[in-house]
Parts: structure tokens; C-alpha cells; sequence
């Protein structure tokens, strides 16, 4: 994680910090405000992925991870409940995630049916 961070508000905070001014930072912040939100309410007000922006996809995405830092499995199916660009936002998402919780959070039968790696 960042520094450690498991805080959702702390991990949102410190995205920002570190995004540029612009849409894509004021939609991270905003994802503060929508933190007891279901996921399609943070998708309404965010973003899904849907219009392939930066600005449409990773406040979302950064939400879902900060939401969700203990439990892979309910990170995921909590970004693709949404729809929009489904594969990108959970990359992103996934990424996040099993920084704090590691190759093992990551659900035995999901690692085995993976695709083969080059």
C-alpha cells in the first residue's frame, strides 16, 4: 500500500496529494464525501470507466480499493457491480487491493484459473 496506509481515507487522501490538478484529482477527492456510498451511488457520481477517461475511471477505482483494502474478492465484485469498462476498472482495483492483502488474499480457485503467463 502506500506507506502502509490502510486507512480508506488516508489511502484517498494520499492519491490525491499525488494526482495533478485536474478533473481525474477533483473526482479522487470527491470520492471522500461518497464513503458509506453503495457502489453504483459512488459509480453515479464518479464515474464507471464507461467514457474511458482518466477522470471516469480511477476515482472509482481508487474508492473501490480504499473501501474494500482487507477483502479481494468483495473488491471486485463490488467495481464490476457497476458495469462500464469493467476489465480496466478492476485491473486497477486488484492492483490496489493485493498490496494489503497479498498473493494470499487472493481466493485459491480464482489464482488456479488464471490464464497462463508469458
Amino acid at each position: 500500500m502506500f506507506a502502509g496506509e490502510r486507512d480508506p481515507r488516508a489511502l484517498i487522501e494520499t492519491v490525491a496529494a499525488r494526482t495533478p490538478a485536474g478533473p481525474t484529482r477533483d473526482g479522487v477527492r470527491r470520492s471522500l464525501t461518497l464513503l458509506g456510498a453503495e457502489p453504483v451511488t459512488v459509480a453515479t457520481q464518479l464515474g464507471n470507466g464507461s467514457r474511458v477517461l482518466s477522470s471516469d475511471t480511477v476515482p472509482f477505482a481508487v474508492w473501490c480499493a480504499a473501501t474494500h483494502l482487507a477483502d479481494y474478492p468483495a473488491a471486485l465484485w463490488a467495481c464490476g457491480s457497476v458495469g462500464g469498462d469493467i476489465d480496466t476498472t478492476c485491473a486497477m482495483v486488484g492492483g490496489i487491493v493485493v498490496g494489503a492483502v497479498g498473493l494470499a488474499g487472493i481466493p485459491a480457485a480464482w489464482h488456479a484459473a488464471r490464464g497462463p503467463l508469458a
